[in-house]
């Protein structure tokens, strides 16, 4: 496609916006664009095929992030105001900014159900190691460690990115019951900030 869904979104102010069909064909070709890299990689079967997929998922969480971004820029700049200046921050004013700091991982830690067969998996594979433990040490043990290593490894990393997403939520959810002073509004509002000014990909 020629142009990102958060660029387009970003022209609705300029002298060619986009209309809203526009953008809602842009976001199904999006969609389109990675159910078919999908269906490649599972036809290709092979780590080029994944490996290009991987990237263009990476690229598409960004922009789609991004896009949040453009869509809600102009209601955001006037809370981060309101953060300087001390005004009451209301309830819809609470969900943007949640939305901006950890909405993505919100997001995945509320819709990823895989967490507990990652932790069956782990138990797993750790009784395994501990087979290979008192086994004789010979070249197919090492190798055999290995195949169980590179297992481990793939499922602590998908741990490991859940688990901080969550605790991404928990500390940003901390953060704002705490004494919420002119000083952590402050904070909050450098936060924001930098998010608004990030450029899109």
């Amino acid at each position: 496609m020629d142009e990102k869904l958060s660029q387009l979104i970003l022209r609705v102010e300029s002298e060619n916006p986009p209309t809203r069909a526009d953008i809602e064909q842009c976001y199904l070709d999006e969609v389109d664009e990675t159910l078919a890299r999908l269906a490649n990689a599972r036809e290709l079967e092979n780590g080029t095929a994944y490996s290009a997929l991987e990237g263009h998922l990476d690229e598409l969480r960004h922009d789609l992030r991004e896009s949040v971004h453009s869509i809600t820029r102009e209601t955001m700049w006037r809370i981060i105001m309101k953060l300087r200046d001390g005004s009451d921050i209301r309830e819809e004013d609470w969900k943007l900014i949640r939305l901006w700091v950890v909405g993505d991982a919100e997001a995945y830690v509320r819709e990823e159900s895989h967490y507990p067969l990652w932790i069956q998996e782990l138990d797993c594979l750790s009784a395994e190691i501990k087979l290979l433990r008192s086994a004789p040490i010979e070249a197919d043990t090492f190798e055999a460690l290995h195949a169980l290593l590179t297992d481990a490894r793939g499922v602590a990393r998908s741990t490991a990115i859940f688990l901080m997403d969550r605790e991404r939520v928990q500390h940003f959810e901390k953060s704002i019951q705490d004494d919420f002073d002119t000083e952590a509004r402050n904070m909050l509002a450098d936060i924001l900030v930098r998010l608004y000014e990030s450029p899109t990909i």
